[in-house]
C-alpha cells in the first residue's frame, strides 16, 4: 500500500460500504417480478453475491434464461420502487456521516463512485442526505465508464495518484489495481472472501479515523527520533510542554500508542 500520510484523496463505493441497502433492494425485485408473473428462486444470499455487478449483468443474473431479455423493464420498474422501499429497509452503516465529517474536516479529497444509475443515487441523497460530504460524485451510467474508467477519470480530475479506494467487493480492488492506488476493503459490506486481494481491510467504518489522521505524520518523525537516540540498555526520559489545557495528556498518550504500533 501506498505511503499512507501521502494520501489525500479517498474514492468511496455505496452499497456495502456506506449504505446498508440489501434488505430494501431484494424486497424491490421480489416485488417487480412478482408484479411481472416472472419466477423468482434467488435466496438472499445469493442475490447479495450479484450487488455490485453492472445494471445489465445485476438483472441479466436474477432473471430466467427464458425472461433474461426482460432485463431493462425490470430495471425500469425497480427503479420506480426503490424509494419507498430504500426509506424503509435502507440504512446506513454506523459512523457514516461522523466519520466523513471529520475526514472532510481534515483537508482530505471525498469521492463516491458507483456501479448504480443516476435515478438509484437520487434516491440515496434523497433520503440519507450524504452527497454533502464529498467532492465528486459519478456513476456508471452518467458516461456508460466501467468503475476501473471512472476511477482513471477521478484522478485525471484531480490530479493525483495519492489515492485510495474504499470499497466491499472485489471489483473495487481491481479498479484500484488498474489505476496503480491503493484499496481498502470493508468486511461487513457485501463481498464475503472477495477481500483477500484488497491492500487493508476494516471491521468499522469508524478505523479510517485511525488510518486517516495527519496528526500521525508528526508522530512518526518523533517515534524515529527517539529510537535514533534511545539506548535498549537504559531509561528514555521524554518531556512534553505546553500551557495548561493545551493537550498535553491527549498528545503523550498518542504518541504512547504511536510507540506501541
Amino acid at each position: 500500500m501506498r505511503n499512507i500520510s501521502n494520501i489525500d484523496l479517498l474514492i468511496f463505493d455505496i452499497d456495502g460500504t456506506l449504505l446498508k441497502s440489501d434488505t430494501a433492494n431484494f424486497k424491490t425485485i421480489k416485488k417487480v417480478l412478482s408484479d411481472l408473473n416472472i419466477p423468482f428462486s434467488f435466496n438472499k444470499k445469493d442475490f447479495i453475491s450479484c450487488i455490485g455487478k453492472s445494471s445489465e449483468n445485476f438483472y441479466k443474473n436474477i432473471l430466467p434464461d427464458n425472461r433474461k431479455l426482460q432485463w431493462e423493464v425490470v430495471r425500469n420498474n425497480a427503479r420506480k420502487e426503490y424509494y419507498l422501499f430504500l426509506l424503509k429497509y435502507g440504512k446506513l452503516y454506523p459512523g457514516i456521516k461522523n466519520t466523513l465529517m471529520i475526514l472532510r474536516n481534515r483537508k482530505y479529497k471525498l469521492v463516491l463512485y458507483s456501479n448504480c444509475s443516476i435515478e438509484y443515487l437520487n434516491t440515496v441523497f434523497s433520503i440519507f442526505k450524504i452527497d454533502k460530504y464529498f467532492d465528486y460524485i459519478e456513476c456508471t451510467q452518467e458516461n456508460n465508464l466501467s468503475k476501473s474508467q471512472i476511477i482513471k477519470k477521478i484522478l485525471n480530475k484531480f490530479s493525483t495518484q495519492n489515492a485510495v479506494v474504499i470499497g466491499d467487493r472485489l471489483i473495487d480492488i481491481e479498479a484500484a489495481k488498474q489505476n496503480n492506488i491503493s484499496s481498502i476493503c470493508v468486511l461487513y459490506g457485501f463481498g464475503e472472501n472477495e477481500t483477500k486481494e484488497a491492500d487493508m481491510t476494516i471491521n468499522k467504518f469508524t478505523e479510517l479515523l485511525d488510518i486517516f489522521d495527519r496528526r500521525n505524520i508528526i508522530f512518526e518523525k518523533i517515534v524515529e527520533e527517539i529510537i535514533k537516540y534511545k539506548s535498549n540498555n537504559k531509561a528514555f526520559v521524554i518531556g512534553i510542554s505546553g500551557i495548561d489545557t493545551s493537550g498535553k495528556t491527549i498528545f503523550a498518550k498518542l504518541l504512547e500508542n504511536m510507540q506501541n504500533t
